[in-house]
């Protein structure tokens, strides 16, 4: 993929080169290998999902790109330099939107840049451009209680994207949502990443949105995981899910995908 004219450095690419991690034992037990020998290259404005059992290590590897963790062995680089721990070209969105109850929307979604002490016009300016983009036009002074859960995710959403960061790690933020708001999500996300163009490394159990959104599936094996098969989506984008449910090809990977994970002994 070629790297953006806007971002000749490719500060969107993240490395996995060889990565082990452990969580140590309670009590003086046996570490637990989350996991290993984890190699995977993710391009500048890619979208890569991450498929796997349950315990696989899916999320483990979303907080080493985070850098909320350092990897036992191995290395995680983002744009050619080592991921040493969190910054502002990462973007995470957790399954929990996570809205602080004391702030409106508004304040939720600005709450980075001002700890960042970027210019309130400036922060304001980029606030209504993402409550734009996300659909909270006339939300803006709404407490989170007063939100639906599809709605406090898109002030989560907008709150990842409005520091524009050049990836956004994404673990399952619409596992909790009805089957409808999931699919308007799905859609919002990807219509909101063709402006931004983001590399987005997204985590779902959910194999119809693995191939829905992604450009590249990992699907990983049980724990300590590692990557079984790396699947490139033959479909032309943009997509209508109601017709590519239809699609034999979007059948066939979605069999394949199952029966592999299901049956981690199975090739393909």
């Amino acid at each position: 993929m070629t790297v953006p004219a806007s971002d000749p450095a490719g500060s969107g690419r993240i490395v996995f080169d060889r990565v082990a991690h452990s969580f140590p034992g309670g009590s003086g037990g046996n570490a637990t290998e989350a996991v290993t020998d984890f190699s995977l290259d993710v391009e500048q404005g890619s979208f890569v999902c991450l498929l796997g059992p349950s315990g696989c290590g899916k999320s483990t590897i979303l907080n080493l790109a985070a850098g909320f963790e350092r990897p036992t062995r191995g290395s995680v680089s983002v744009g050619g330099r080592p991921v040493t721990g969190p910054g502002p070209d990462r973007g995470m969105v957790f399954q929990d939107a996570n809205l602080l109850p004391w702030r409106n929307v508004l304040e939720n979604i600005t709450l980075g840049p001002e700890l960042a002490g970027r210019p309130r016009e400036e922060t304001l300016a980029a606030a209504r451009r993402f409550i734009t983009l996300t659909g909270l036009q006339g939300f803006e002074r709404h407490a989170p209680y007063e939100l639906s859960g599809g709605m406090r995710q898109r002030a989560a959403l907008a709150r990842a994207w409005i520091t524009e960061p050049a990836i956004l790690l994404m673990d399952e933020p619409f596992g909790a949502l009805d089957a409808q708001t999931r699919l308007s999500m799905q859609e919002l996300l990807m219509s909101v990443r063709q402006v931004t163009g983001a590399t987005v490394l997204f985590v779902t159990h959910d194999v119809d949105e693995a191939l829905f959104l992604a450009d590249e599936i990992v699907v990983m094996t049980p724990r300590p995981g590692r990557i079984r098969k790396k699947i490139v989506l033959p479909f032309t984008r943009p997509l209508v899910y109601e017709q590519l449910i239809l699609n034999a090809a979007f059948t066939e990977l979605k069999h394949d995908i199952l029966y592999t994970i299901r049956r981690p002994e199975y090739d393909i």
